[in-house]
């Protein structure tokens, strides 16, 4: 997924999150302790699972967009992009469409659990002498 296409996506699902969060009684804080307290994809899919289906039907949708079929391991050039109206022509089984999700999840969004296990860094190094004028 192209970064600009991976952000509206990460927006949209926000926005659904905020939403839903805001309608219960919850807030962005608590959002964030869920995501940062331990593995990030076991928390989104309990996220996931809370969600109107119908909201968060279209970003699942996208995900399936990250895939291609590729018929012949041999032959690579050779593929077909996976999308909600082919899937069903590619794929058989409902445990396969979920992987498939949830390997797109990981690949394009693999960052956010690289971030949560990075050490702190350094002050940086650069100082301002002279006030910046605006």
């Amino acid at each position: 997924m192209p970064a600009t296409k991976g952000e509206r996506w990460l927006n949209r699902l926000l926005a659904v999150l905020s939403n839903t969060a805001s309608a219960k009684g919850a807030s962005l804080k608590d959002l964030e302790g869920r995501l940062t307290s331990g593995n990030i994809y076991d928390e989104l899919f309990q996220i996931f699972s809370a969600l109107p289906y119908e909201k968060i039907e279209p970003l699942y949708n996208e995900l399936l967009e990250c895939c291609e079929h590729i018929p012949e391991k041999n032959n690579p050039n050779f593929s077909t992009p996976c999308n909600q109206e082919n899937i069903d022509s590619i794929v058989g089984e409902v445990g396969t469409l979920y992987r498939l999700r949830f390997e797109a999840l990981k690949v394009n969004f693999a960052f956010f659990q690289k971030g949560l296990n990075a050490q702190p860094q350094k002050e940086p190094s650069i100082t301002f002498k002279k006030p910046i004028r605006m």
